[in-house]
């Protein structure tokens, strides 16, 4: 059924449900606005500030952390709650078997506010909003939705990919996903043949060694933290009315680890706010490039900037944008560039000041050698035009065409990065090319828009 008519049957159903009935939302994640500045939280706002002017009541509430009391402040007219979580770290708590302290104080609030929907965008382990907590939400008498923000949910090393080296399928094998998180810990072949070894027996002898309390315990025993993840995230889907998920991709991935298609929801990234005219650089006499991002190594602005450095100054230039996440990574690469007069290194830029920052610049380029979920980095440049140089990875070539609407580097491989700047300083007319092929990019409005779909589905559902 097409989506105006899926909708005003929806709002016609509605009212005779829900007149005068005022839905309150709560948003859970660990970190909000403005202390925290990141993709979850600017998603979570500006999803907040939609639904308000629908006219629902929403809340946000996120861990107190570190503090045994309760406290509140407003966002911009959204009401934030700080439940207190006074936990102390420990090994259970950190390797998500322990409850941690916060989930009693959590629970209280959800029994004073009473909300009709309860909206989780961040469980993790260690004393964040967790698996237990959902737990306890689902005692609550409202509608659970969680939604996917990163990988983490089923890859322990967050990042998706085998041992550095590729893009993994995200199904969850539990010898398989030990070897690799055993590689991303950087220890030895040796070391690791060993361990591996041990806790290959272990798991099939059915014996935990993570019980042990011990490092070496839970190195052993990684077997059984690996298939906890695989069990927590089949009950976190069973315990959640519905799952939104911003990619195609990774909707893929959590079909292949069986969880039913009827649960996952299929919601895109959308820009909010007002966006400028695509009116983006068209002078090539150099090649402009910007880079927007945490400032750390996942990011990849290493690659970037290697490729740079093969280049004549003179034809490319590159303006650096972010905070700085890794303050070890973030100086030695600026150590690496400070002989680089085409570089700089720019500070952080504000969300309500990417688009016009943006549209200065003849390409974004966006190096990731993590997977990513969505960037919404590139749904920003297409909104003024730049097209993009990305890394080939999950979140980027969903959005990214080859040759078409931008351009695909091989994984992890600044060379090839470089041979497609090459290729940009040399032939500029492929820009003008892809500016042609980049197509509108959706609104936040539009992405609210299914979101009040969705949660008056769950709603009227009986």
């Amino acid at each position: 059924m097409p989506l105006s008519k899926r909708s005003f049957l929806l709002k016609m159903l509605c009212k005779v449900y829900f007149i005068n009935l005022i839905v309150k939302i709560i948003y859970c994640l660990n970190h909000f606005l403005p202390t925290q500045v990141a993709g979850t939280e600017v998603y979570v706002f500006s999803l907040a500030k939609a639904m308000q002017k629908k006219g629902y009541e929403v809340l946000v509430l996120i861990p107190n952390f570190g503090k045994p009391f309760d406290e509140s402040y407003n966002y911009e007219n959204i009401k934030v709650i700080k439940f207190a979580e006074p936990t102390v770290l420990t090994h259970q708590i950190i390797i998500g078997k322990a409850i941690p302290d916060g989930v009693t104080y959590f629970a209280k609030i959800l029994n004073i506010e009473k909300p009709s929907i309860i909206h989780f965008h961040t469980v993790g382990g260690s004393n964040g909003i967790s698996l237990h907590h959902v737990r306890e939400a689902k005692k609550n008498n409202a509608k659970l939705i969680t939604t996917f923000h990163l990988a983490g949910y089923s890859c322990k090393t967050n990042n998706l990919l085998y041992k550095k080296q590729e893009p993994c399928n995200g199904y969850i094998d539990v010898l398989r996903c030990t070897s690799c998180v055993y590689d991303e810990k950087g220890l030895s072949n040796l070391k690791t043949n060993i361990l591996f070894g041990a806790a290959s027996a272990a798991y099939k002898l059915k014996y935990d060694a993570s019980k042990w309390n011990t490092t070496l315990g839970t190195a052993i025993g990684f077997p059984f933290i690996i298939e906890k993840l695989k069990k927590d995230l089949v009950e976190l889907c069973n315990l959640s009315t519905q799952v939104v998920v911003l990619t195609k991709w990774y909707k893929k991935v959590m079909e292949l680890n069986e969880i039913s298609s009827n649960k996952l929801h299929y919601i895109s990234q959308g820009l909010s706010g007002v966006v400028p005219d695509a009116n983006a650089n068209n002078d090539y006499s150099v090649l402009k490039l910007v880079f927007v991002g945490r400032i750390n190594e996942s990011k990849g602005l290493h690659l970037l900037l290697k490729a740079m450095n093969e280049i004549p100054s003179k034809k490319i230039s590159l303006d650096i944008f972010g905070p700085l996440s890794d303050e070890q990574y973030a100086s030695e690469w600026k150590t690496f560039s400070s002989s680089m007069e085409n570089v700089r290194w720019m500070g952080v830029i504000k969300p309500q000041e990417i688009l016009n920052t943006l549209i200065r610049y003849n390409i974004l380029c966006l190096p990731s050698v993590i997977c990513e979920m969505s960037p919404l980095v590139i749904q920003e440049a297409h909104a003024v035009g730049v097209p993009v140089v990305a890394s080939n990875v999950y979140g980027n070539i969903e959005q990214i065409i080859d040759g078409e609407n931008g351009w695909i580097f091989n994984f992890n491989d600044s060379n090839d990065l470089k041979n497609k700047l090459e290729r940009l300083i040399a032939d500029p007319s492929l820009i003008g090319k892809a500016k042609k092929n980049i197509e509108p990019v959706k609104s936040f409005e539009v992405v609210a828009e299914e979101h009040e779909i969705l949660y008056k589905e769950i709603l009227a559902a009986i």
